[in-house]
């Protein structure tokens, strides 16, 4: 029975309250217990909108090192997964019967230098003995003949120690370039075979990341683009890139295209090989207010053509709503660029205002709220 008789006492008192005037009606509403909410202080940020890709992180440069010459390793210095600079000594082939070839080489030269000596003295006199006429046209050719034959013979003997100094030079096998181990294929005391390469040096910084571009995004990702990479080795570090260049022509199996992202890599912790999660920023905006996703309410509508209710073009409207003097009001928004958490808003905030973010499907336009909690 008493519960009847509030019921019936709280009926009364909306309905006289109904009756009321405006300020009556105000009284009535700031006695209307405050909704809790949270909230943050819209900031102006940079954004960025963002195509997401899956690639493979390769080397910049691989290049195999061969020895040209067939004979035995003394010695290895260097294992795979070695750093290594351009110019640094890797292995040793065996020096022995190069050095000989070398030797052998010089004295030959240096005999042959010798007799060309000895004949261009005599070609020197022979000269002016055949200007003064004091010996015969088959002499003077007879002594010519001797002294350029002796000059071949001394090109040909440099020319042959030339060749056996390379190939002791060649006994060292150095890096070509600055770089990492890769591959490793022989140890000391093997036969070195110039078809097959001794080791395998890969250039890691910086490193390439190859994606594959559906149709309908060909003309959006362009080489010079920014693009932020993460791999599962390394969840806290966020990797810049750059789009290098994109294939014009598409796969007609995948019906995508190739794209090349150049990744600075000074720590070489991103290797060949590990999978990469890619977002190409296509659009970026500066200094604008940018407001967390969950903070918006959107709500959707259908349109009516001719009088009639279509699905074809859906219209979403989206508000939030900011605090002043202890009230919730509505405010309709616009959005423009969107990354994955947060959204650009044309019109309708500005920087400064109090956002609610959390509370927010409680309310109503003109609700009394209370903050208990502000996040910045």
């Amino acid at each position: 029975m008493k519960l009847k008789i509030v019921l019936l006492g709280l009926a009364s008192a909306i309905l006289i309250n109904s009756g009321c005037s405006n300020p009556e009606a105000k009284a009535g509403a700031e006695s209307e217990p405050a909704i809790p909410v949270e909230i943050i202080t819209v900031d102006l940020n940079t954004i960025e909108s963002t195509i997401q890709f899956f690639g493979n992180v390769t080397a910049d440069k691989e290049i195999k090192v061969y020895s040209t010459v067939p004979n035995r390793i003394t010695s290895i210095y260097v294992d795979y997964g070695d750093r290594v600079e351009a110019g640094d000594l890797l292995a040793q082939i065996d020096t022995e019967k190069i050095t000989q070839a070398v030797t052998q080489a010089e004295a030959g030269l240096e005999s042959a230098q010798a007799q060309f000596k000895s004949v261009d003295a005599e070609w020197q006199r022979i000269q002016t003995l055949y200007a003064d006429n004091a010996i015969s046209q088959s002499q003077y050719e007879a002594v010519k003949a001797q002294r350029d034959g002796a000059g071949s013979g001394v090109k040909q003997l440099k020319a042959a120690l030339s060749a056996a100094r390379s190939q002791l030079s060649d006994t060292r096998i150095t890096a070509p370039i600055a770089g990492m181990v890769a591959e490793r294929n022989f140890e000391a005391g093997d036969m070195a075979a110039p078809q097959f390469p001794l080791f395998s040096i890969v250039k890691m910084d910086p490193v390439r990341v190859e994606v594959n571009v559906i149709e309908r995004h060909i003309n959006i990702i362009k080489p010079g683009q920014k693009a932020w990479l993460t791999v599962s080795g390394y969840p806290d570090s966020i990797f810049a890139g750059t789009v290098k260049q994109v294939n014009p022509t598409l796969n007609p199996m995948t019906r995508t295209a190739r794209a090349e992202i150049v990744v600075p890599n000074p720590g070489l912790i991103l290797r060949p090989g590990m999978f990469a999660d890619v977002n190409v920023v296509i659009a970026a905006k500066k200094a604008v207010p940018v407001i967390p996703k969950y903070a918006i309410i959107e709500k959707t509508s259908l349109n009516y053509e001719e009088g009639q209710l279509t699905t074809n073009k859906v219209k979403i409207n989206r508000h939030v709503f900011v605090v002043e003097d202890s009230l919730a009001l509505k405010r309709e928004i616009t959005i423009g660029i969107e990354d994955r958490t947060g959204a650009e808003v044309i019109n309708g905030l500005t920087g400064g205002q109090r956002l609610v973010v959390v509370g927010q499907y409680n309310l109503s336009d003109s609700a009394r709220v209370a903050v208990i909690r502000s996040a910045n």
